[in-house]
């Protein structure tokens, strides 16, 4: 009979126990998810900053590309235009030369 009554008092005890158990693994479960969570929530935003930045220094280099661009485009067109200076200053004094040549004489002298 004492034995009936130890298991009557221990079977609800155990099952008790069981279950305390099986609470505590479900919230050591439920914490370990939530951490998991948050550290990628974490690796996310990380990952997203990282991209951000990549963009941003990709816009950086292709601005400063552009300007280079531009100033070697603005110094071929200075050499271009200082050479068809050049070439027509050339071209006038080798034409005007000629027609200037005996400017102020007479025709009578010019045999």
């Amino acid at each position: 009979m004492k034995q009936l009554l130890i298991l009557l008092f221990m079977v609800p005890l155990m099952a008790q126990s069981i279950n305390d158990t099986d609470e505590a693994k479900r919230e050591i479960r439920e914490s370990v998810m939530e951490q998991e969570q948050m550290r990628l929530e974490k690796v996310y935003e990380q990952k997203q900053l990282r991209r951000e930045q990549q963009v941003n220094e990709m816009m950086l280099r292709m601005k400063k590309q552009d300007k280079k661009r531009k100033h070697i485009i603005k110094k071929k067109i200075r050499k271009q235009r200082i050479r068809t200076f050049i070439l027509g200053l050339g071209i006038g004094y080798a034409i005007g030369d000629n027609k200037w040549r005996n400017y102020g004489q007479s025709q009578y002298y010019l045999v």
